[in-house]
């Protein structure tokens, strides 16, 4: 990116318009943020809900349990489900966004 030529009423005008720019990429990033915190801590709760309804459902087998050998295949399993059910509902499936948040998660997904 070039410098602004300060010394003309143009570059002074890029150079104010490019801190507005700057000033505004900074606001949505919060907000955006914020609104991902909000739905994390939200997500948080519904899937310690839905953890202890699979609990109460009886559709894990306690008794197969076997906390010698690989004792973290079953928990790893329940959080997995976990997330798929969670991320389900922000997938957009049937709406006019469908297509939109695929692209962004197929996107992002590579850097995180």
């Amino acid at each position: 990116m070039k410098p602004h030529d300060l010394s003309t009423q143009e570059g002074r005008n890029e150079y104010a318009n490019s801190d507005a720019e700057k000033k505004a990429a900074i606001d949505k990033k919060a907000v955006i943020e914020g609104h991902v915190k909000d739905m994390l801590a939200n997500s948080l709760k519904e899937m310690e809900k839905k953890l202890t309804s699979l609990f109460n459902s009886g559709a894990i087998e306690l008794n197969a349990y076997d906390t010698e050998h690989n004792r973290m295949v079953l928990p790893k399993s329940i959080v997995v489900a976990l997330f798929e059910s969670e991320a389900h509902q922000y997938k957009g499936t049937g709406t006019s966004h469908e297509k939109e948040v695929k692209k962004n998660v197929k996107n992002f997904r590579y850097f995180v």
